[in-house]
C-alpha cells in the first residue's frame, strides 16, 4: 500500500466525518471503531434521533445531514425491495452528504453501509474508508447463497451447491446493475467517474473487511483493502446487578434482536416450560412478561454480563454473532432480513449455532436449547473464542490511520 506525501494538517486536529446506516449495529460498531483514534481526530457523527444520546455518551460531536428511513428500509429488505434506492432520495442523501463534507473539509470519510458516500467523496475530492462485511466485497470466495426468504428459494434449495451459487451469481449481477441505475444517472449528471455495478459503489479509497478471513474467506483482495477482524460494541456499563435479580440456579440466555427484530416471536418465553431458564432481554419489548425469571431492559451492556451467560439468542446481526462468539457462547437466531441468513448460514456451517425461524413447537424450541446451552466451553467454541479475541481491529485501523495522519 504505497501512501500520498503530500498530506497536509492544520495545527489543530483534522476531522473524520462518519456516515453510519441509521441503525444501532452501524452506530455502535463505527463508535468502536472510531474510539481507538478519538485521540487524533476530530471526529463527528451524524445527528441521529434514536443514537444522539449514545453518541454523546462517547463524547463525539454530530453534524446535520439527511440519511436513508431505516424503518422503510428494513420492510423493504424483507420483500428483497430495493425502490428506497430511488433516483430522488439517492440525489438528496448524496448532495446532503457533500454539503456536510465541503463544510468541515475532513481528511477522509468513514462509511459503514452508505450507499451514496462513493459519490459524495469523490464529489468532495475526500478519501473514504468503507467499513464493509466480508460476503459484500466482490472477492467473498465462497459466493452468497439464496436466502429462505427469497421468493425463489423453494425453487433452488435443492439445487447443488455448485451449480446454486452459479445461478444465484448470475441473478446478483443482474440485480446489482439495477439498483445501480440511479447511481449511473447521479454520476453522469454530475461529472463523476462512471461505475458499473452497485458493488463497485460500496467500495471505498480503503476498504475494512469487518469479518475474520476464516468465516468469510476472501479471494485474492487489492492493496487497498484490509480484513480487520470482528468489531463489535463494548461497553463500561456495571450490569452486576442483572444477576442478583434472577434466580441463582437456572441457566442464563441472552436476548437480543437488536434494532431490526421481530419481538412478537418472543412471546413464547412466557410458557412454563422455559422457567428453567434466566431470560436477559436487551431491547425496547413491546410487552411485558412478569416472571421472575425474565428480566427485559432497553439497552444492555453485553460485554458485562458474558462470562455468565451459556446462550444467546439473537438476530444474525454481525457485532452480537462476534461478541458472543469471544465468550464461546452458542447461539440461536431469528433472523429478519437476508444479510441476517448470510451470517447465520455461515454459524450453521461452522457448527457455532442455527436458525430458529421455522420452530413453531414449544418442546421442539426447548430441547433445540437444552442441546446447545450446554456446548459453552466446548473445544469447537474455545478454538473459535480464541480467534475472536485475537481480534486485532484496533490495532490494525489505528496503524492505517497514523499512516495517514
Amino acid at each position: 500500500m504505497h501512501w500520498q506525501n503530500d498530506v497536509k494538517f492544520p495545527s489543530e486536529l483534522p476531522t473524520i466525518l462518519v456516515f453510519p446506516f441509521n441503525l444501532l449495529s452501524h452506530y455502535s460498531r463505527s463508535l468502536q471503531l472510531c474510539g481507538a483514534i478519538r485521540d487524533k481526530f476530530n471526529i463527528r457523527f451524524p445527528s441521529s434521533s434514536l443514537y444522539n444520546k449514545l453518541i454523546e455518551k462517547h463524547r463525539f460531536n454530530t453534524f446535520d445531514c439527511e440519511s436513508f428511513d431505516s424503518g422503510m428500509v428494513l420492510e423493504a429488505a424483507k420483500q428483497f425491495d430495493f425502490s428506497w434506492l430511488s433516483l430522488e432520495k439517492t440525489e438528496k442523501i448524496f448532495l446532503s452528504q457533500g454539503t456536510a463534507i465541503r463544510k468541515f473539509n475532513p481528511v477522509c470519510v468513514i462509511g459503514d453501509t452508505a450507499p451514496t458516500l462513493r459519490m459524495a467523496a469523490e464529489y468532495t475530492n475526500t478519501r473514504y474508508f468503507s467499513i464493509m462485511n466480508g460476503y459484500m466485497t466482490k472477492y467473498y470466495k465462497t459466493g452468497r447463497r439464496i436466502p429462505s426468504a427469497h421468493p425463489l428459494y423453494n425453487l433452488f434449495r435443492f439445487f447443488p451447491a455448485a451449480p446454486q451459487r452459479m445461478i444465484v451469481g448470475l441473478g446478483e449481477r443482474i440485480k446489482f446493475r439495477e439498483i445501480h441505475k440511479p447511481f449511473s444517472l447521479l454520476r453522469k449528471k454530475y461529472g463523476l467517474l462512471a461505475k458499473r455495478t452497485y458493488l463497485d459503489e460500496i467500495e471505498g479509497d480503503y476498504n475494512l473487511i469487518c469479518d475474520p478471513d476464516e468465516f468469510f474467506p476472501q479471494k485474492e483482495l487489492p492493496e487497498n483493502y484490509y480484513i480487520i477482524g470482528p468489531l463489535y460494541y463494548v461497553g463500561n456499563d456495571d450490569e452486576r446487578d442483572l444477576f442478583k435479580i434472577l434466580p441463582k440456579n437456572g441457566k442464563n440466555i441472552v436476548i437480543n434482536l437488536g434494532s431490526s427484530g421481530n419481538w412478537e416471536r418472543l412471546k413464547f418465553l412466557g410458557d412454563s416450560v422455559f422457567n428453567q431458564y434466566n431470560f436477559i432481554i436487551a431491547g425496547d419489548v413491546p410487552f411485558a412478561f412478569n416472571r421472575q425469571n425474565i428480566i427485559t431492559r432497553k439497552f444492555i451492556n453485553m460485554s458485562a454480563i458474558l462470562e455468565k451467560v451459556d446462550l444467546v439468542i439473537c438476530h444474525g446481526g454481525n457485532g452480537t454473532i462476534y461478541q458472543s462468539l469471544a465468550y464461546g457462547i452458542p447461539l440461536l437466531c431469528l433472523t429478519n432480513i437476508f444479510e441476517q441468513e448470510w451470517n447465520v448460514q455461515q454459524l450453521e456451517s461452522s457448527g457455532l449455532g442455527r436458525s430458529i425461524n421455522k420452530i413453531k413447537d414449544r418442546d421442539q424450541l426447548k430441547r433445540i436449547i437444552d442441546i446447545w446451552i450446554n456446548l459453552k466451553g466446548s473445544e469447537q467454541f474455545k478454538k473459535t473464542r480464541d480467534l475472536i479475541k485475537i481480534n486485532k481491529s484496533m490495532k490494525n485501523f489505528t496503524e492505517l490511520m497514523l499512516r495517514l495522519n
